[in-house]
């Protein structure tokens, strides 16, 4: 909103007000029991005329100008000077329009602004809302300052590692807080790291030995879970050829996304959000989440134990040489790749079901396969389905 318009806009709605303060005072009590009969000019006029202060403001010979384009009855007090309409009504409160700006004045919906492609709200319930092209802002008491910026990001940055030059063998990441993404890519000479975000989440992307550190930092070293307004997106894409030897996640808040990741160990610890995998393969995975869903797909996981205090762990199409996968709230789904035979169950629920292959089996059940690949499956507070 343009510095004079939104100026020119103030003082219409303080005039407004003085105004309607004179129609309840003054004006109103003269009008005619008849809400539709609306009066004169003249009388107006007259009334304005007969007051020399009106709560510290005289009319001016101005105002007195702006009253004659003016009427008063029983739907508020109407002005409309040139591109200026003014109305002021016990019902709907101030509406003030003046070329492409809109102003609403209501004792229930609060202040409304809007210019252009600019929107304004404040209320008392709702905080203050504000609207500008892909960025809305909003302050409410209740749920803080929230900021969304579209699509956009206050600072970009690409890193390249050559993996001719440099042997990369381990990954470490720690992340405080927004979305992770980790692909395969054709086009990676070895591994590029791409950032979108906030300047404060910036991580710091480190070659030490073989290992590559990327490591984000908020300031003062500590994070609000609320990720509100939080824009934070860090992209990793590996040269398909690459075969990590470890791979260290630490994800405190944001989603994580993994396609075709070769690693020999691989240890995740996601504090809250989802973790989506797909066509990856591990000797050994470790996974501990506490709060959010593991959506496991197509994958090879070797030796695998997967955590979870509250969410469901699902794992479809996937090989495994062992399988621990545990739930305190949440179901636990393992759809497996091989018959039944193949594999060595032990399945345990505190407070839901267990399915295996489709048949209710109580809430602790134990297959008669000894030397079959070991799966250890467990609901505190959820089901267990298995399927073959």
């Amino acid at each position: 909103m343009k510095k004079g318009l939104f100026l020119s806009v103030l003082s219409i709605v303080t005039f407004a007000c003085v105004v309607i303060g004179i129609g309840v005072h003054v004006i109103l009590p003269r009008i005619t029991k008849d809400s539709n009969k609306k009066t004169s000019t003249a009388k107006v006029i007259e009334t304005i005329d007969a007051i020399k202060d009106y709560d510290g403001a005289t009319l001016t010979e101005d105002a007195k100008e702006l009253i004659k384009n003016s009427s008063v009855g029983g739907d508020g007090i109407d002005v409309d000077l040139d591109d200026v309409d003014v109305k002021l009504n016990f019902v709907d409160g101030i509406k003030v329009k003046a070329g492409d700006t809109d102003v609403n004045l209501n004792a229930v919906d609060g202040i409304k602004v809007e210019t252009g492609d600019t929107n304004v709200n404040v209320n008392a319930v709702d905080g203050i809302k504000v609207e500008t092209g892909g960025t809305d802002v909003n302050v409410n008491a209740v749920d803080g300052i929230k900021v969304d910026t579209g699509n956009s990001s206050k600072s970009s940055e690409t890193v390249s590692y050559d993996s001719a030059e440099e042997k990369i063998t381990a990954l470490d990441m720690d992340i405080k807080a927004g979305a992770v993404r980790i692909v395969s890519d054709n086009s990676a000479v070895g591994i590029e790291i791409l950032y979108k975000g906030d300047e404060e989440l910036l991580p710091t992307i480190k070659y030490d030995n073989g290992k590559l550190k990327i490591k984000q930092k908020k300031k003062n070293d500590k994070f609000n879970l609320d990720l509100n307004g939080v824009v934070s997106e860090i992209e990793v894409k590996i040269n398909p050829d690459i075969m990590l030897e470890e791979a260290d996640l630490n994800l405190n808040a944001g989603d994580l996304n993994i396609k075709d990741l070769k690693c020999e160990e691989f240890d995740l610890e996601l504090n809250a959000g989802n973790f989506v995998i797909r066509d990856s393969f591990f000797n050994e995975s470790n996974i501990k989440m506490n709060a959010g869903n593991i959506d496991v797909k197509n994958c090879d996981l070797g030796s695998a134990s997967i955590e979870c205090d509250a969410g469901s762990i699902g794992v479809d199409d996937t090989a495994f040489t062992s399988l621990d996968a545990e739930s305190s709230m949440g179901n636990v789904d393992i759809d497996c790749m091989k018959d039944k035979d193949s594999y060595s169950i032990t399945a345990k629920t505190d407070l839901g079901e267990i399915r295996v292959d489709g048949h209710k089996e109580g809430r602790n059940y134990k297959n008669a396969v000894e030397d079959g690949i070991p799966i250890k499956a467990e609901a505190k507070m959820g089901n267990v389905e298995i399927d073959f």
